[in-house]
This record gives C-alpha cells, sequence and structure tokens, in this order.
C-alpha cells in the first residue's frame, strides 16, 4: 500500500489512489481467510525489554519469549523475537503465539487477529480519507 502512494505527488494522485489501496487490502484479506498466507510474512518481530521471567503481564511478546526458554533457547533483554499469532483469545497461554523458530507445519494463525492488524494498518493509510477500522471491516466482510 505504501508503495502503490509512493508513486504519489499530491492530494489528487493520492484520492485517485484509493480504490488500487481496497483492492489491495481485499486481496490481503482474502489470503487470509483462505489459509494461504506465509508464516515468515505474518511474523512479528520485537525486541525484548526484559527476561522472560520478569515480565509482569502475557504479552504476545513475553509469552513468545517464555516458550523460547521453556524450549532451551536463552533470551536475553535486546534480542528480537519473531512469533506468529496463533489464537490471540486463548485461555492456554502457550496456544496464544508461538515464537517462529518452534513453528510447526501444523501450526495455524489467528485469522480474526490478523484480519483486525490489516485493517488497522490500513486505516493509518486512508485515515484522512474517511476510511477507519469499522469501515475497513465492512469492506473486508461485504
Amino acid at each position: 500500500m505504501l508503495e502503490v502512494l509512493a508513486e504519489t505527488r499530491n492530494a489528487e494522485e493520492y484520492h485517485a489512489k484509493i480504490p488500487k489501496i481496497l483492492d489491495l487490502l481485499l486481496d490481503y484479506s482474502l489470503v487470509l481467510k483462505n489459509g494461504q498466507a506465509k508464516s515468515e510474512s505474518l511474523a512479528i518481530r520485537r525486541t525484548i525489554s526484559q527476561t522472560p521471567n520478569d515480565y509482569k503481564v502475557d504479552s504476545p511478546i513475553a509469552l513468545a519469549a517464555q516458550q523460547l526458554e521453556d524450549s532451551g533457547i536463552p533470551i536475553h533483554p535486546g534480542e528480537k523475537v519473531s512469533y506468529i499469532i496463533k489464537d490471540a483469545q486463548s485461555r492456554n497461554k502457550s496456544e496464544r503465539v508461538r515464537p517462529f523458530p518452534l513453528m510447526s507445519p501444523d501450526d495455524t494463525y489467528d485469522t480474526e487477529k490478523y484480519q483486525e492488524m490489516l485493517a488497522k494498518a490500513t486505516e493509518e493509510v486512508l485515515i484522512h480519507c474517511g476510511y477507519n477500522t469499522k469501515r475497513l471491516k465492512k469492506i473486508m466482510d461485504a
């Protein structure tokens, strides 16, 4: 989407690219819905700020770092950890995320969460044109 907008030189050209941006939104949404997204493209990469045991909140990065530690991979503050969101709402903390190095071919991703993230990212690009997350989700669900 940013590559498409990088081609614009003024507001008029920006507005003319909105249909192309919405087409990309729908294309990526369909890939997510169909389970065709590649794990590499869904990996979220964050820097941990403390040791895994020092985290007080079960944030995705904390859970991923703890899984790595539990599997024998030592993690230190300042290191980057890549993970996939498996089931953001799972009661089982170990099923919420999976560190990328521990992914198996059977691991799936949380389609709804990634759809939400896609809508939020698109909102960042189109918010000034009247497209908020709610409106974009309606477009994705149509």
